[in-house]
């Protein structure tokens, strides 16, 4: 069931009601937002793509608590900017990062849901060259 179908459940089909509906429908549409990403770019083309990594809901709750567990030092700065240009020579740590974080998730039932996401981070790093793409998370 969709947004929409299931605040017109709640609040009825009525002409008055749309408003309401549309603005709750943008709310919840808002809050959740990837608002924490990783960015690639490459360098000739200037081709640009973005890569969801979380809410900053669940970034706080979720992959914050964890990088701490493990003491990772490069994923838990994914959120406050100062990875907005990431070095080459940071890419290799960051992506053992990466897959430590990712065989943690994966062995605690309630963190299960992140592992997608760092599997897709870890293939943009796999799979791309930092001698022609820059990174970047915020």
């Amino acid at each position: 069931m969709g947004i929409s179908t299931a605040l017109v459940n709640i609040f009825g089909n009525q002409p008055s009601n749309y408003l309401i509906l549309d603005k709750l429908k943008f709310e919840i549409l808002r809050d959740n937002e990837m608002t924490i990403e990783m960015g690639i770019l490459h360098i000739h083309t200037g081709n640009y793509e973005v890569i969801p990594v979380a809410t900053s809901e669940i970034f706080y709750q979720f992959w914050l608590p964890a990088c701490k567990s493990l003491g990772l030092q490069f994923i838990s700065h994914f959120h406050d900017g100062s990875l907005n240009v990431v070095s080459a020579e940071d890419v290799p740590k960051i992506l053992e990062e990466l897959i430590c974080l990712h065989s943690y998730t994966l062995a605690q039932e309630n963190l299960a849901f992140m592992s997608e996401r760092i599997e897709r981070i870890i293939q943009v790093f796999q799979t791309t060259d930092s001698t022609f793409y820059e990174y970047d998370f915020g």
